[in-house]
């Protein structure tokens, strides 16, 4: 091989990683979970999906009670996240996004599929995939996902007791 077939497959493929790295980043600014300091549409749907992953060992079997119990999660998460400083509320957004497209949430969780797909042990997987890997900024997207739906959720004694979690013991 001659050195300018090399430097085109070379430019090439850099093309096509800056192409996709590019294309990745603007679909995580479009999806992104936060707009003006709210939760966008999308961001209420992933933050609903991450938390039926954060709890799914504590969600009922029967339905109905499971949909009453994460609707009333979501929207105690979202109240939750209204209250933090507004870079905070950014950071949320981008990590909204990246765990919603395609390309990131591959790379952060292994998931190649919307999460609307996956079940409520799958979506705990990937998320367990998160917190077993040994890159740090995933394991920083992790706990901050499930320390937020956590904190939202068993510092309420009314969603606490919709949860098969019976609290903490009395010594």
């Amino acid at each position: 091989m001659n050195r300018r077939s090399w430097l085109r497959g070379a430019l090439g493929t850099s093309g096509v990683v800056l192409a996709g790295g590019l294309g990745s980043l603007a679909h995580i600014w479009v999806v992104r979970g936060v707009d003006e300091g709210v939760l966008t549409a999308r961001g209420q749907q992933i933050l609903g999906h991450m938390s039926r992953g954060v709890l799914a060992g504590f969600l009922a079997a029967n339905a109905s009670q499971r949909e009453h119990l994460l609707y009333a999660v979501r929207q105690r998460v979202e109240a939750g996240a209204a209250k933090l400083p507004h870079l905070v509320k950014l950071q949320l957004g981008g990590l909204l996004g990246a765990v919603e497209s395609p390309p990131s949430r591959y790379l952060l969780t292994g998931v190649n599929q919307p999460w609307s797909r996956l079940s409520d042990l799958q979506v705990a997987q990937a998320l367990d995939r998160m917190r077993l890997s040994s890159d740090l900024p995933t394991l920083v997207a992790y706990k901050s996902l499930r320390n937020l739906v956590c904190l939202q959720v068993f510092s309420d004694p009314r969603l606490q007791a919709m949860t098969a979690y019976p609290g903490p013991m009395d010594i």
